[in-house]
């Protein structure tokens, strides 16, 4: 049995999956010690990760095709309404919106190709969603109405990114390296816009530089290999089930470096979330 096929292909595509959602938990912590915008962050730390990609065996096969084209869009979308979002309402009001994907997910895979939802899989997302929302419950708050239509855009279209990536057809590697490209161009025409309103650059400190290389080396471009890796050997909707651990381990690093709580209602969530996952990951076939 070779790792692609089978029980065990699987379960280690779902490891790989849980080690990038470890990494991107880091991201939050990370950018908060980060002096300039979020989309600028998104575009250097894109540019950054590319080369790594390109070490891997995954990045070395880089072709281009209407679905490859399309996830990369998707992606990028993802990433700069994401942290435009961010800007615009809470990061609780955001983390919740985006990662309802799954249902999205489940969406897609109904449109596209007339398949039958199973009773299991709306059971699934409607736990993990449910225990999202238990997680955040006393930190939810109405915010800006443009922040969470951005949030709710970035959920869609993280669900999208998801199902275009594990079809048969897919190339996750190539998708996610036309995505950084597209994020960098944004942050740079960004950048350009700002420059012409206030005549001034963004300014780097020795700790933004060191921090961007370690978001970009090793948090971005890692998790972009593990992630191109697992998505192949998982199913859209248990890798993205799977991605949600980021929900609770980000919580966990805010507690160390920040000094932060965990209610015991987040604790529920957490296994509410685990639940959904479990009962999906185990049944979903590869």
């Amino acid at each position: 049995m070779t790792i692609e096929h089978g029980t065990y292909g699987k379960n280690f595509g779902i490891l790989l999956i849980f080690i990038t959602a470890f990494l991107w938990s880091f991201l939050g912590v990370f950018d908060k010690f980060i002096s300039v915008n979020g989309i600028l962050v998104s575009g250097i730390t894109s540019l950054l990760a590319l080369p790594v990609l390109g070490l891997s065996d995954q990045g070395k096969r880089f072709e281009v095709s209407g679905r490859i084209l399309l996830a990369a869009v998707t992606y990028a979308i993802t990433t700069i309404t994401f942290y435009t979002a961010n800007k615009l309402t809470s990061v609780t009001n955001v983390i919740i919106l985006q990662y309802c994907s799954p249902v999205f997910v489940l969406l897609f895979k109904a449109f596209s190709s007339r398949y039958q939802i199973r009773k299991r899989e709306i059971v699934s997302v409607l736990i993990c969603v449910l225990g999202l929302v238990v997680f955040f419950y006393d930190r939810i708050s109405t915010g800006e109405v443009f922040g969470n239509l951005l949030a709710l855009i970035s959920g869609i279209m993280f669900g999208a990114t998801f199902f275009l990536n594990a079809g048969r057809k897919a190339n996750p590697a190539a998708s996610m390296a036309l995505g950084y490209l597209i994020c960098a161009l944004f942050a740079i025409i960004n950048t350009f816009v700002e420059f012409l309103r206030s005549a001034t650059m963004p300014a780097f400190t020795i700790q933004d530089i060191w921090l961007l290389c370690i978001t970009g080396f090793i948090i971005v471009g890692v998790s972009t290999i593990l992630y191109t890796k697992g998505i192949q050997l998982t199913g859209a909707l248990t890798a993205n089930l799977v991605a949600m651990s980021e929900v609770f381990m980000a919580p966990l690093w805010s507690v160390l470096f920040f000094k932060d709580h965990i209610k015991g209602l987040s604790l529920v969530g957490i296994l509410l979330m685990i639940s959904g996952t479990i009962m999906e990951s185990r049944y979903e076939p590869r």
